[in-house]
């Protein structure tokens, strides 16, 4: 996440006096101990802050998708100039306050709409659920593998489609079922569709949403499982096969750009939209060994100087 921070400053042209500091500010839709996706965008925004000395960050965690625009309005007043909303549910939240605040720089997770001052961010999850999905084809004896999902969202049926695509093109006869819990964070709902899936005969799992419930809950029926967003191999050493890692300080490099000590001129027409997509991702096994998981993921590292300075923008 502190290359993502990065990013965007630079490319959006924030002027900062000498001394000042950049606010930086984070609204998380769970808590930061979900071992999941809040946990690693904030480990990812330490990074940043701990990287950079002009870099002052805060975060509020727990925040309803419903509820963004109050606390949107809340870091503002306290001199946010850029805000990281980091749920697909606050998209409206976030174009309305956008309108509001037409200085502040807003940076959404997952998003599918975008505005002059508004970028989306996400990371190519699919690639690897695919790769997950052909070791999972191979792992199944009942043909049933299972999926615990959040929210039918573009983000979440990508990742299950993926993962299905992977799945039949080892075991073309196998089901994927599906679970739908409609949250992000409910150990309870992920525990109990997982329950319900065992009980259906499947015997290896996956899932979005952001904790490792379904790979304890899998476990203790001697099912295996892939983990997802952070290294879950701990909570299930001997069923956890593999799983997707995403590396937020990466794209945040490319997101919060450095900042300039004086604004850049706009381009013809004015800032434009702009949507950053992270493509450093690591597998990790079995074994606790992390690993490329293809090619094609691996992202151009960029330099990574101390202080602002000027980035050019693609």
């Amino acid at each position: 996440m502190r290359r993502l921070v990065l990013g965007v400053l630079a490319a959006l042209g924030l002027a900062l006096g000498q001394g000042d500091k950049l606010k930086a500010c984070f609204i998380y839709v769970g808590p930061v101990g979900d071992a999941g996706w809040t946990y690693a965008h904030d480990v990812g925004r330490k990074k940043a802050e701990a990287a950079l000395p002009w870099l002052e960050t805060r975060y509020v965690e727990s925040v309803p998708e419903a509820q963004v625009v109050p606390v949107i309005d809340r870091f503002v007043r306290e001199g946010c100039r850029v805000i990281f909303a980091t749920s697909f549910g606050y998209m409206d939240g976030v174009l309305e306050a956008a309108k509001k605040y037409p200085d502040v720089i807003f940076a959404h997770a997952t998003g599918i709409k975008r505005a002059p001052n508004v970028a989306t961010y996400m990371a190519d999850f699919y690639q690897v659920y695919y790769l997950n999905g052909l070791a999972a084809g191979a792992l199944t004896k009942t043909g049933k593998v299972g999926y615990v999902a959040a929210f039918p969202i573009p983000e979440v049926k990508r990742h299950i489609n993926a993962f299905a695509l992977g799945v039949r093109a080892v075991r073309p006869d196998a089901q994927v079922l599906v679970r739908w819990i409609n949250a992000w964070y409910d150990p309870a709902k992920a525990r109990e569709a997982t329950e319900a899936l065992l009980a259906q005969g499947a015997d290896v799992f996956a899932f979005t949403e952001d904790t490792p419930t379904v790979i304890q809950t899998a476990a203790r029926k001697g099912a295996y499982s892939f983990g997802h967003y952070t290294p879950m191999l701990k909570f299930a050493p001997d069923h956890v096969v593999s799983g997707q890692i995403v590396h937020w300080e990466v794209t945040q490099n490319l997101h919060l750009p450095h900042t300039p000590h004086k604004p850049s001129p706009p381009p013809p027409g004015g800032p434009r939209p702009r949507a950053w997509s992270s493509r450093r991702m690591t597998c990790t096994t079995s074994s606790g060994k992390r690993t490329r998981a293809a090619p094609s993921l691996a992202s151009r590292q960029l330099p990574f100087p101390s202080t602002p300075t000027q980035w050019a923008s693609r």
